[in-house]
């Protein structure tokens, strides 16, 4: 784990190697005659293409290379990304989804089993009335809780749920009089 953004060069190295792993994957499902599998292992990569765009239609860049970096930084979690963006984010609450973000993770990853497989679920939504993130971490920590501050910056906490096996919540704002 790395508790600082990674630098221009470190995400470049990873998105490198990540592409050429998916290619070695496509170019050995080929060479083994396995047509379908590399046909999978291709709609795989153009999903994830799709996915990395889509999340740049937020328009909060601190979120933004939040979510892209965060399986890079935290590679003892499966970190799932699902998104339906029509609509940006208002640029004030970039910097404490961020942080809601961040401090999450961090805390789930101090205590973490490593015995036990760990996954995150983010689902991101957003259209021109709404936003809304949830974060869903199914594995085992040792950390009970976290506590955000999200006074003055129009979002609201839904449905927090900490437990050691499982962490839950919602970051919602209704973009109204925009």
């Amino acid at each position: 784990m790395t508790e600082r953004p990674l630098t221009i060069n470190e995400v470049l190295r990873f998105v490198h190697h990540d592409f050429m792993n998916q290619l070695q994957l496509v170019k050995m499902n080929l060479d083994l005659e396995r047509v379908e599998a590399a046909q999978s292992a291709m709609s795989d990569i153009v999903e994830a293409s799709q996915t990395f765009f889509n999340i740049n239609r937020l328009g909060i860049q601190r979120t933004i290379e939040w979510l892209h970096t965060a399986s890079w930084r935290f590679p003892s979690l499966e970190i799932l990304i699902d998104c339906n963006i029509e609509g940006t984010a208002r640029e004030s609450w970039d910097e404490p989804l961020r942080d809601c973000l961040e401090q999450s993770v961090q805390a789930i990853y101090k205590g973490l089993d490593p015995l036990v497989e760990q996954r995150l679920s983010l689902n991101v939504f957003a259209n021109e009335i709404e936003f809304e993130i949830s974060f869903d971490f199914i594995g085992k920590t040792s950390t009970k809780t976290i506590s955000f501050d999200l006074t003055g910056t129009e979002l609201q906490l839904e449905e927090p749920s900490f437990c050691e096996e499982r962490w839950y919540y919602s970051i919602y704002a209704h973009k109204e009089g925009l």
